[in-house]
C-alpha cells in the first residue's frame, strides 16, 4: 500500500474509479455498500463497514450512480437470523481467522464439504469465515441486485 488506508483515500480512489468509468466507457454503473467483516453487528472491526458503506452512497449520490444496500441487507440477514452467539472477527483473533480459511479449504477440497456445511458448522449466518460468504449472503446481493433490475424493465 502507498499509504495507510483512511476514510478521505477511499473516498478519493471511488471517487476516481467512478470518475474514469464514466469518462471511458458508456456502461450504466451501480455500487455496492461493502458486506459485514464477521457478523456481530456491534463489533468495532464492523464500524468501519458502515462508515465506508455511507461513503459509497455519499459517491453514488455526487455521481449519479445508483447504490445497492448490500451492507444494510446483509445485516437484516444476521438481525433475522436465530443466533446462539454473533461471531466476531477483531484483530486479536486475525490468527484463527487465518486458521479458519486454511481449515476451511482443506475441508472443502479433500473432506467434499460444500461452504455452506462449513459455515453451518462454525455457527456463522452468511459467511464461511470473518470476509468469505456462504450462499445465503450471496443469495441476499443476487436478491439486492435483481430488485435493482426489475426497477429497470
Amino acid at each position: 500500500m502507498p499509504q495507510t488506508p483512511t476514510a478521505d483515500w477511499y473516498r478519493q480512489n471511488l471517487e476516481g474509479i467512478v470518475t474514469q468509468l464514466q469518462q471511458q466507457t458508456d456502461a450504466e454503473l451501480v455500487l455496492l455498500t461493502l458486506t459485514l467483516f464477521g457478523e456481530d453487528l456491534d463489533s468495532p472491526e464492523n464500524v468501519p463497514f458502515s462508515d465506508y458503506s455511507e461513503i459509497v452512497r455519499s459517491t453514488g449520490r455526487t455521481f449519479g450512480v445508483p447504490v445497492l444496500p448490500i451492507h444494510t441487507n446483509m445485516k437484516k440477514m444476521v438481525e433475522s437470523a436465530e443466533l446462539n452467539e454473533a461471531k466476531s472477527c477483531s484483530p486479536a483473533d486475525w490468527d484463527g481467522y487465518r486458521r479458519q480459511i486454511k481449515w476451511g479449504i482443506i475441508r472443502y477440497h479433500f473432506l467434499f464439504q460444500t461452504w455452506d456445511q462449513i459455515s453451518a458448522s462454525r455457527g456463522y449466518i452468511g459467511q464461511i469465515d470473518c470476509v468469505h460468504l456462504n450462499s445465503r449472503a450471496a443469495g441476499v446481493i443476487a436478491a439486492t441486485f435483481s430488485e435493482w433490475l426489475d426497477t429497470k424493465r
